[in-house]
């Protein structure tokens, strides 16, 4: 299509689209920017050449096309969870978790914002905001085990250890080989009931 029409900007993203399925990244983004140039109002293609991008850890990059797609459409909400990743691999916490907090209000739904915002908020030591960030996850997909390990941790840390131990334990019935769940949930028994009621917890550790 490319050889026929060099001016098809369709035909780049469509090229695009299966490099980046073949893990092509850099092919990719040279076909989104040759997009980008015949048609520069492309807010999903900015997203798309960002995702590329943040492939190659070039967060800064990314952050700039996840920004340029927001100026052309203020309510691409990929965008502002996109970019919230970014801003969170630059160690920019407090930024990620903005964007986190827009891409739900435009996608009440969108559970990876909700785990992605718990998780820079655990980074700045909000345990209590990451905890609410967590269960609403979990609330929209109750079946995804790492998120009650999360929580576990969480609970941990500010001290509610028959909180934690109910989090492993769920994160157990989820997933029976997660062993660090089982160390954790013998570390928070072992807290409150001693040794002996932790030792079956380490011994499936091991």
């Amino acid at each position: 299509a490319i050889k026929i029409n060099p001016k098809s900007w369709k035909a780049y993203n469509g090229r695009a689209w299966n490099k980046s399925i073949l893990e092509d990244d850099k092919g990719a983004i040279y076909d989104y920017t040759k997009s980008i140039e015949l048609n520069t109002n492309q807010s999903d293609v900015y997203v798309n050449r960002g995702l590329n991008k943040e492939n190659l850890k070039d967060f800064k990059g990314a952050l700039n096309d996840y920004t340029k797609a927001i100026e052309i459409d203020p309510n691409i909400w990929q965008a502002y969870a996109a970019r919230g990743y970014s801003k969170a691999q630059l160690k920019d916490f407090n930024g990620a978790i903005e964007d986190y907090s827009f891409a739900l209000k435009l996608n009440p739904d969108n559970i990876f914002s909700y785990e992605n915002r718990g998780e820079a908020k655990k980074n700045l030591e909000d345990y209590l905001g990451a905890i609410e960030d967590y269960s609403k996850a979990i609330e929209l997909n109750p079946n995804d085990s790492y998120n009650y390990f999360e929580l576990g941790w969480l609970k941990a840390e500010i001290q509610d250890h028959e909180g934690a131990i109910e989090s492993y334990t769920k994160a157990i019935q989820l997933n029976p080989k997660d062993y660090l769940a089982y160390n954790n949930r013998g570390g928070e028994k072992e807290k409150i009931r001693g040794l002996d009621g932790a030792i079956d917890d380490y011994k499936k550790a091991l």
